[in-house]
């Protein structure tokens, strides 16, 4: 449906005058139709091919005859598994130790009383303002005086409150205080930009501290991972672009290996970054690592390879003289394309042109979906206007002919 509206709206682009009838008058136009269509396979005449026709063909197109090298590798996977990797009870503990010191400190929160200086004409008068805060402020009244007292119109109708800090969010002055302050704790003046604070924290939010028992698989997975890590890292240093043999490898570390024998590039299901990985390394040769996951990553060693080759002409002689001759049949094709003495006479037709097995065909009041027409050819049909005319059309390797017999009004 989308092929045929895309189609019908190409065809009546031009049309802006057009009204909805004459639009649905196409829509549902039937027409009648003859054609005929011819490939290569319908050519009957006979052709030369010279040597120069076959060898200039082959030389133009050696990627088509190129064997592709192929190799034979080995590979062996290590896993966290096979390399049998473990962690004791020391380890664990002295894990859980180092768990233990990276804890943080529980976030306060944190609420202020503040004077600021600007509000008083003198220093003397901002001195004894503050020191008279600091003589009668004390946990019990410390909201009360934020409400009498504290000059920041932004906490006032909040107690004075800060919000919560991990010991980063205020300025160092203040964090040096809080982190002294236990809860409920508050504290003398403590001076920053010239004007006063008194802190008060009202809350702390203590950290999740795990216990060793729900801590302790996750020590040993995280231990693990650094164990194959470093193991890893040993590993591939020992044997990319080394010349160690393969026996060693299995002997040394106890893990068979698994063989690809004659394999070519693309010919496999290692990713393409693995490939090249493969195919890039000298015979005899370990790779670096390909297939790398969390817990595991394979090396391969290049056990033997077949270079790259070209097969010979004489060895593709008839593949070659088949595509040349079909060549040469497009190519006739193309001459009868060119004729203008086509007609649908087929006695005629196959007097005139070395062709045959065609067959001259007619479609009666069809519509653009009721014929068996492939969408291109429904859309050449239906665009032509003329009737009584022979069209030709070559689409790819067809010779496409046809003529609109009729043109009938649709519903």
């Amino acid at each position: 449906k989308l092929n045929l509206t895309v189609a019908l709206l190409n065809s009546t682009a031009n049309i802006f005058s057009s009204s909805l009838d004459q639009y649905l008058d196409l829509l549902t136009e039937r027409r009648s139709i003859q054609f005929f269509e011819l490939t290569k396979d319908n050519v009957t005449k006979e052709f030369d091919v010279s040597q120069d026709e076959l060898d200039s063909f082959y030389l133009s197109n050696l990627d088509f005859y190129q064997v592709p090298e192929k190799r034979t590798y080995a590979t062996i996977e290590f896993s966290k598994e096979n390399l049998a990797i473990e962690v004791n009870d020391e380890e664990l503990d002295q894990a859980y130790e180092s768990y233990l010191q990276t804890i943080p400190a529980g976030e306060k929160r944190v609420s202020h009383l503040m004077i600021i200086s600007d509000n008083y004409e003198t220093n003397q008068e901002f001195t004894e303002k503050v020191n008279s805060i600091e003589t009668v402020l004390t946990a019990n009244n410390f909201e009360d005086y934020v409400v009498s007292d504290s000059e920041d119109e932004g906490t006032l109708d909040i107690g004075g409150d800060l919000g919560f800090t991990d010991g980063q969010i205020f300025p160092a002055e203040f964090e040096q205080v809080i982190a002294s302050l236990d809860v409920n704790a508050v504290s003398k003046a403590v001076f920053y930009e010239g004007n006063a604070h008194f802190l008060k924290v009202t809350e702390i939010d203590e950290p999740i501290v795990l216990s060793f028992d729900e801590k302790v698989q996750d020590l040993r997975d995280e231990l693990e991972d650094i164990k194959f890590e470093d193991l890893s890292l040993n590993i591939v240093s020992n044997l990319s672009g080394s010349a160690l043999e393969l026996t060693e490898i299995e002997n040394l570390y106890g893990i068979s290996s698994e063989l690809s024998s004659d394999i070519s590039f693309g010919d496999n299901d290692l990713a393409v970054g693995d490939q090249s990985t493969v195919f890039n390394v000298a015979l005899n040769q370990w790779t670096d690592p390909i297939e790398e996951r969390k817990d595991s990553f394979k090396i391969a060693y290049v056990v033997s390879l077949t270079p790259a080759e070209t097969i010979p002409l004489e060895n593709v002689l008839e593949e070659v003289r088949g595509v040349v001759l079909d060549q040469k049949r497009n190519e006739y094709l193309e001459e009868v394309f060119a004729d203008d003495g086509l007609s649908f006479d087929e006695v005629g037709l196959k007097e005139l042109y070395a062709i045959a097995d065609f067959k001259i065909e007619e479609f009666k009041n069809i519509n653009r979906t009721t014929s068996l027409l492939a969408n291109d050819l429904v859309n050449l049909v239906f665009n032509e206007p003329m009737v009584g005319t022979v069209e030709k059309q070559l689409l790819g390797d067809k010779l496409f002919v046809f003529s609109v017999l009729a043109r009938n009004q649709g519903d």
